[in-house]
C-alpha cells in the first residue's frame, strides 16, 4: 500500500482546541481538531480516510508528529510541574505558564532553549534501566 511520512504540527488554538496540521503538498486541506492532540491525531487519521473517498490517489500518511511550545506545555502540563519543568528548560516558572496558558509565545531564541532542555532530559531518561 502507498505510504508518506508528512510532518504533522499540532497548535492549540485560543478556544483550547487542539488542531493536526499536515505539511503537505497535495491540493486538499487535511485538518484534525480535538479537545487533546490525541484526539486531533485521530480526527486527522479520520479526515484522510474519508477524503480518500474522494481522492483515491492520496497515499496513507505516516505522521511525524511536531509541537509548537505551548501546545506541547499544554498537552504534558499534567505530567510536569512547572517547577519540574523550569528544572528541564531553564525557563521561570511564571514565563512558562504564561505559555500553557496561551497568554504570550516564546521567542525563537526561548523556543529554541525548551527544545535542547527536552531533548536533554528525553536523553537522559532514555538511558535509565530497572533491575
Amino acid at each position: 500500500m502507498n505510504m508518506k511520512k508528512i510532518d504533522v504540527i499540532i497548535k492549540r488554538g485560543k478556544d483550547g482546541m487542539f488542531i493536526a496540521i499536515p505539511e503537505h503538498d497535495y491540493p486538499i486541506g487535511l485538518h484534525g481538531y480535538g479537545k487533546t492532540a490525541n484526539e486531533a491525531i485521530s480526527d486527522l487519521n479520520t479526515v484522510c480516510n474519508e477524503a480518500k473517498e474522494f481522492y483515491p490517489e492520496l497515499p496513507n500518511f505516516e505522521y511525524n508528529i511536531k509541537y509548537e511550545i505551548p501546545s506541547f506545555l499544554r498537552e504534558y502540563s499534567q505530567l510536569f510541574t512547572l517547577a519540574g519543568l523550569q528544572k528541564i528548560t531553564g525557563v521561570n516558572q511564571k514565563q512558562l505558564s504564561h505559555y500553557l496558558n496561551g497568554n504570550s509565545y516564546p521567542s525563537k531564541q526561548t523556543s529554541e532553549k525548551i527544545k535542547l532542555g527536552f531533548e536533554s532530559f528525553r536523553q537522559n531518561i532514555s538511558k535509565v534501566q530497572f533491575a
